[in-house]
């Protein structure tokens, strides 16, 4: 295994990826006018959403000395609401809106839905909020892992 902040730095820069990739995406939707909001074309755009923000959440744990075996566990590795509970757990502040959004998003991101079923009628309505609101958690989460690089670089 390598290491957590080795972990933890390619975690984060592949969320970054994500992130962008979901960045442009949003940015082909809006130069055809065509809204993100409720539309299953634009379901790849929330789970990449989705998975960045599955990442960011794994970095900023793994740089507070979660074990990264920790992160693979079945009831953890895909739960963004079990990973959220974590980090507030460990006393890191997570604002309301970026929790209520993972918390909303949490359920079709454990299930796959948005990679698998989404398309399928069974009775569960997929979450396609705002995209700008997403970009804002997911701001929110970056700087979680970055934080500590930050206070350490006053320590020294």
């Amino acid at each position: 295994m390598i290491d957590n902040v080795a972990l933890a730095s390619n975690y984060r820069m592949t969320a970054v990826v994500f992130w962008e990739s979901a960045k442009r995406l949003h940015g082909s939707f809006e130069t055809s006018g065509e809204s993100v909001i409720g539309n299953r074309m634009a379901v790849p755009f929330y789970f990449l959403v989705s998975h960045s923000a599955e990442l960011l959440l794994k970095c900023a744990l793994l740089k507070r000395g979660v074990d990264q075996r920790e992160l693979l566990k079945h009831g953890v590795r895909h739960d963004l609401r079990e990973l959220l509970t974590e980090i507030t757990s460990k006393g890191i502040p997570v604002t309301v809106n970026t929790a209520e959004i993972i918390t909303r998003i949490a359920d079709q991101h454990r299930r796959h839905a948005l990679r698998y079923t989404f398309l399928v009628d069974d009775g569960e309505v997929t979450f396609t909020p705002d995209p700008l609101t997403l970009f804002d958690a997911l701001d929110e989460l970056l700087m979680l892992g970055a934080y500590l690089l930050m206070a350490f670089k006053y320590w020294l």
